[in-house]
């Protein structure tokens, strides 16, 4: 229908209907009935593509005149049917048939005949219409047209044609102007010098308030804003003041996150349901509400009089539009405006229309900032209704949390499991008490749902396997959870069962299958995955997230060590016990719940002399409390011992933000550190009243900040004295009285009782500056600017006590320290390595000699490319094809030698071996055990080797196996793995069942026959050198060369290059029988894992190897081994081969302690000529990894250069260890006995 209003302007109304078809999250509409202007639409907004509709339509019908518009006649009567269709379409005939969408509309006849005409037609094709005669079916009528007008329709077409379950028509309306008598007006002379008569000002005012605001109103109807559940009797009082014909502006007043907001959305909700909203979708005919800021209101007003204008301008367009303004800051508005040239604000612009009902508002504040606007502008205040919001109880907050997470699960797909409720009406509310309920729940199911962190992974039915002690379900579940490897899941359970703390995820991947050249997934086994449910780990890991508190701390059920905490403190604050004691009893009692929520954590003033840790020890509890150092907020007071102190801590009328209640606001979970608060105003003394007491602190805005999840310290130099250093701990008792007397004559009493205790730093002695000093070196030479060149930097012992005894002043405590090494280490080492050679890296030694620092240096080169390649590079070449054929010749060469004098010779030797080892001889002993190993293996690879050759058919290729072209196809799960698969021309679908196959024969991967050839190859060099006792057996010595970065003060260490290789070699088919990790002076042996407290630190890793064959089969390996990454330092690791001669692991690692500190003598008092050979000089480079594993266990893209292959290898692995068997095969040949020796 439509309905002209205006000759004038042209204004009408229409009414358009609309063909809707949803598929997935997309909405597809066609408009049916406004012939050469109808409009094809897709989107998954409704509201959007209706809003496209309109305004093509209007550009449309503004070209047209009011006669013109009869042809977009609405049609009243429309109906949609779907009809079953059986039809014989095109040449050669093809069956079509399947269910169809028709449009089924009255016409009228004309004439007398008051009986309409209906019409039907497909609502994709609105051209290809036929009568329907009521005595005939709909569905024969329409394949009998429809046969003719379709035969030329390709399959595809049809397909689109096909009716979809979700389908309807849909009706809007909305307001349009067409060409009016005033264009004839316009058109003749003179016509601009008159006033634009009859122009539309609601165009103007639409324009101001979009520039404005935000149009609420259209949120809510598009059904993007939560709208909550009703709350008594606030949704009634509110739709009584605002749904009826005489509105009343509202205020509502409540505590941030009692819900405000969301009953202010439900009342626009309620406001567009009373406009009629539901019958006739047009945005043109409710009265909208606009969400505007005054600061927005008067941004680049710069002139007297200008924002005043804009205001005019705005209330006229909330006139014509029938708007109603929903203030986001109207507390502030009786300041906003004002300015040195006038008093006048927007309060008291605007308290007239709002008093008159000329102009409705709606706003919300907390009761400090009504106070405010009351103080600032009361006449507006008493101009509004205000309705008083409490925050909800717990029945009432489980109520509206369980109504909103039923939405969330419907919208995100989700499921929240009955612990997570709890865990977020127990942690949640303890860690946000500055915002009320339901809000601050609600808003973390909504961050739950939007899997915010990657959190959304459910890991509560892992932890219950774990604690039923069912390991492998849990593996299971976790490897089924993350997405990771076999060897990741069973490493994050591992972690787990000893720690109580999950290894980080980044997210959790859905793959979707899409069509590819194998084949497309059958719809049938297309099974979609079971939802995310969020439980208790869900909640703790974001909350953990969020506020930076570790896990340990939130979850109490988890063990946590008193002596690790305080150990953790000590090794960063070194020589200050009881300030160590005082920051564990906060840890323990955050853990315990046993603080005061209504106050901070802890207070502690922190007196001492300069130089002794305070700031240290505030850093150290930022990072070890919240996770970041950088949550430490650092006022230095004594910028604040004027009369403006207080205002600009907290803020005043013309800056309502103050420095600390701005940053605190920003980020709660801090350290406040107040630094020399003795030199403050002593106005600020009493402003911290109010924070150590109620752990709150109100702005000059109003606005409340909440202290009771920070730590405040205090720092003074108070009854502080370093006239005499003494031992760690050692301050007498009565110095210590001393010191709290001094503080105590000066705070308050008030103040001082509210202070939780009074920690004394002692000087700093010898003893602790010596291990500070070691410990900013260690800083010093791993920064960025030394190690992103690739210059890494190692130092003796003597040059800490060098350090010591030239830098360290007990008056100024560690800083002198950390200022002689800028001054002296850094400087010189820049001068140093500036001027040096050019390297692509360096190694250098710091050792000190007759009284100065001196350097020495070694370059790291790559090793030289060897230009033979081996037989397996040249076997690398080949496809599946040729390497299986290659079997057969594989096997006559194992019976070959089998059946040679070598194996006689063999058999002698191991009985000579034997015999040897009866006297006594343990090395023969093991040389005897290698050599049966070596016999044994090789009937093994005979016995393989012929069943692969053996198995005809796979090579006649007379039965079809899981294997395409040469290649395994993989279930990647236990169980049945549904997969398509191109075979030649034909798509087959496969059920693979690793464990089921019959015949119950090995598949010949190329992998797989690539290891049986290498394995020939090793064994003929073995038995081509079974008399070299060295050949069996050997020491591999891995050895730290450059000290990556720590990621942080209390940072687990984590396993680097060093680890990663041994974990390499000793899975590489040999027998570990000995591991040693070395730390300084310090030895331990290992059995499977390396210890978590030497995982990431140890320097050195030996390794006795024994097997046939062990000495070529690593040989390959001795150089550096250089590894780099995106997140971390790059890391050098020398890998020695060296022969066992009758040592252990244990002594060999003893002997190279020993020798380092010899040529660390010999450099700092021996002559060039004398000097030892150094255990530590770096071979050549042999081998370069490029990788960046995932978090979660996941495989990552790596690539690997190899120098003396002259190889490059990029594959995608997820860990190490499964790339380097890839490299050991091209390994080349040993030629007769050169350069087989170990270097």
């Amino acid at each position: 229908m439509v309905d002209t209003r205006s000759s004038l302007r042209g204004l009408c109304d229409l009414r358009v209907t609309v063909f809707e078809r949803r598929q997935g999250a997309t909405l597809y509409w066609h408009t049916l009935g406004l012939g050469e202007l109808d409009r094809f639409e897709r989107g998954p907004s409704a509201l959007k593509l209706q809003q496209r509709i309109v305004q093509h339509l209007r550009r449309a019908i503004a070209k047209l005149w009011p006669a013109q518009l009869e042809a977009l006649e609405f049609v009243p009567g429309r109906t949609l049917h779907g009809v079953e269709l059986d039809m014989l379409l095109g040449e050669p005939r093809r069956r079509v048939r399947g269910r169809f969408s028709l449009v089924l509309e009255p016409r009228d006849r004309g004439g007398t005949d008051d009986a309409p005409l209906w019409i039907a037609y497909h609502p994709l094709r609105p051209h290809e219409w036929f009568p329907h005669a009521p005595e005939r079916t709909l569905a024969d009528e329409a394949s009998s047209y429809f046969r003719q007008r379709w035969s030329s329709l390709d399959p595809l077409a049809i397909e689109q044609l096909r009716a979809s379950p979700r389908e309807t028509l849909r009706l809007f309306s909305f307001t349009a102007t067409s060409r009016g008598l005033l264009e004839l007006v316009d058109d003749r002379p003179g016509a601009e010098d008159r006033p634009a008569l009859g122009a539309n000002p609601r165009q103007r005012g639409a324009a101001l308030l979009a520039e404005l605001g935000r149009n609420e109103t259209e949120l809510i109807a598009e059904g993007d804003a939560p709208l909550g559940a009703e709350r008594s009797p606030w949704t009634q009082q509110l739709r009584q003041l605002l749904c009826g014909d005489q509105r009343s502006s509202v205020l509502l007043v409540g505590p941030s996150g009692c819900g405000k907001s969301t009953l202010l959305r439900r009342a626009i909700h309620d406001r567009l349901e009373a406009d009629g909203w539901a019958v006739h979708r047009n945005l043109d005919q409710v009265h909208a509400v606009w969400s505007i800021r005054g600061s927005r209101l008067i941004a680049g007003m710069s002139y007297l009089g200008q924002w005043e204008q804009r205001c005019v301008d705005l209330l006229e367009a909330c006139r014509t539009e029938r708007a109603l303004l929903w203030i986001e800051d109207l507390h502030a508005w009786g300041r906003i405006g004002e300015s040195r040239e006038a008093d006048r604000n927007l309060a008291t612009f605007f308290r007239g229309p709002i008093a008159r009902g000329e102009l409705t508002v709606l706003a919300e504040c907390t009761a400090e900032q009504l106070q405010l606007l009351q103080d600032d502008a009361p006449e507006l205040a008493a101009a509004l209704t205000t309705l008083w919001v409490d925050a909800t109880d717990a029945r009432e907050t489980a109520r509206l949390v369980h109504h909103s997470a039923r939405r969330l699960e419907v919208d995100h797909g989700v499921g929240f499991d009955a612990a997570a409720f709890r865990t977020i009406a127990d942690l949640g509310g303890a860690l946000s008490p500055s915002t009320a309920e339901p809000g601050k729940s609600i808003e973390l199911l909504h961050a739950l749902a939007r899997g915010e962190y990657g959190f959304s992974l459910e890991l509560d039915l892992v932890e219950q396997e774990v604690a039923a002690g069912r390991r492998l379900h849990a593996i299971r579940r976790w490897r089924e959870l993350s997405g990771g490897s076999l060897h990741a899941a069973v490493q994050a359970v591992d972690q787990f069962t000893a720690t109580g703390v999950w290894p980080a995820i980044t997210e959790r991947v859905h793959a979707v299958a899409s069509p590819s050249a194998y084949g497309t997934i059958d719809p049938r086994f297309d099974e979609a995955p079971p939802p995310a449910v969020v439980g208790h780990s869900a909640v703790v890991r974001l909350l953990a997230k969020r506020t930076g508190v570790p896990e340990l701390l939130l979850v109490p059920q988890r063990p946590l060590a008193v002596d690790t905490v305080r150990t953790s403190f000590a090794e960063q604050v070194l020589g200050q016990s009881t300030a160590v004691d005082a920051v564990t009893d906060i840890v323990l009692r955050m853990r315990t719940q046993l603080d005061d929520r209504a106050r901070p954590y802890g207070v502690l003033l922190l007196s001492g002399p300069t130089g002794t840790g305070k700031t240290e020890l505030a850093k150290c509890v930022a990072e070890y409390l919240y996770g970041d150092p950088k949550r430490l907020i650092r006022l230095d007071m004594s910028e604040y011992g004027g009369a403006d102190a207080v205002a600009r801590l907290v803020g005043d009328r013309a800056r309502p933000e103050g420095v600390l209640t701005q940053a605190v606001r920003a980020q709660p979970f801090c350290v406040v550190l107040l630094d020399e608060i003795d030199k403050a105003d002593p106005a600020i003394l009493g402003l911290m009243l109010q924070v150590f007491d109620d752990g709150r602190l109100t702005d000059a805005a109003g606005q409340v900040v909440d202290f009771s999840h920070a730590v405040v310290l205090l720092t003074s130099n108070l009854g502080a004295t370093t006239e005499r250093a003494i031992g760690l701990g050692e301050r007498p008792e009565h110095a210590r009285r001393e010191l709290v007397r001094a503080v105590q004559d000066f705070f308050a009493p008030e103040l001082f009782n509210r202070i939780d205790r009074v920690v004394p730093f002692d000087p700093l002695s010898v003893e602790g500056a010596t291990r500070i000093a070691h410990r900013e070196l260690q800083q010093l030479l791993t920064r960025d600017g030394l190690v992103e060149r690739n210059v890494f930097v190692r130092f003796t012992p003597a040059v800490i006590d060098f350090v010591v005894a030239r830098g360290f002043a007990a008056r100024d405590g560690a800083r002198s320290l950390k200022r002689w090494l800028e001054d002296h280490v850094g400087a010189w080492l820049a001068d140093e390595i500036a001027g040096g050679p050019l390297a692509a890296m360096r190694v250098f030694w710091l050792y000190v000699r007759d009284g100065q620092l001196a350097l020495h240096s070694e370059h790291l080169i790559e090793a030289t490319w060897r230009a033979d390649p081996g037989a397996m590079q040249l076997l690398l070449d080949r496809n599946a094809r040729q390497l299986r054929r290659g079997l057969t010749d594989a096997l006559t060469s194992v019976e070959t030698v089998l059946d040679s004098p070598a194996l006689v010779r063999l058999g002698a030797t191991m009985s000579e071996q034997v015999s040897r080892s009866a006297a006594g001889d343990t090395a023969a002993g093991q040389t005897a055990y290698s050599l049966d190993r070596l016999r044994g293996e090789l009937l093994e690879l005979r016995d393989r080797l012929r069943v692969q050759a053996d198995y005809d058919p796979l090579l006649a290729d007379d039965t079809r196996q899981a294997e395409v072209h040469g290649e395994l196809v993989e279930a990647e799960r236990f169980g049945w793995a549904r997969r398509a698969v191109a075979n030649d021309d034909e798509i087959v679908l496969r059920a693979l069942d690793p464990r089921g196959q019959v015949p119950a024969l090995p598949l010949r991967t190329r992998p797989q026959v690539l290891d049986l050839l290498d394995r020939l190859r090793l064994l003929e060099v073995a038995i081509a050198h079974a008399d070299d006792p060295d050949e069996h057996a050997v020491l591999l010595e891995l050895t730290r060369v450059s000290r990556t970065r720590p990621e942080g003060r209390f940072a687990r260490p984590r396993a680097g290059l060093l680890e990663w290789l041994a974990e390499a070699y000793a899975g590489a088919r040999v027998d570990v029988d000995e591991r040693v990790a070395a730390f300084g002076d310090t030895i331990v042996r290992f059995d499977d894992e390396l210890p978590d407290a030497m995982r990431g630190t140890c320097e050195q890793i030996v390794l006795r190897i024994t097997g046939p064959g062990v000495r070529t089969r690593f040989l390959a390996e001795h150089g550096c081994h250089v590894f780099f990454t995106d997140t971390a330092a790059t890391e050098i690791v020398r890998v020695h081969v060296r022969p066992c001669a009758g040592v252990d692991a244990a002594s060999f690692a003893r002997q190279v302690v020993l020798r380092r500190q010899q040529f660390a003598a010999a450099l700092e008092h021996g002559s060039a000529a004398q000097r030892p050979e150094n255990p530590d000089a770096v071979p050549p480079i042999v081998r370069e990894y490029h990788f960046d594993p995932a978090p979660s266990g996941a495989p990552a893209p790596i690539t690997v250069e190899d120098h003396p292959l002259g190889h490059v290898l990029r594959l995608h692995v997820a860990r190490l260890a499964d790339v380097l068997p890839t490299l050991w095969m091209l390994r080349p040949d040993p030629q007769g006995g050169e350069g087989d020796t170990a270097p």
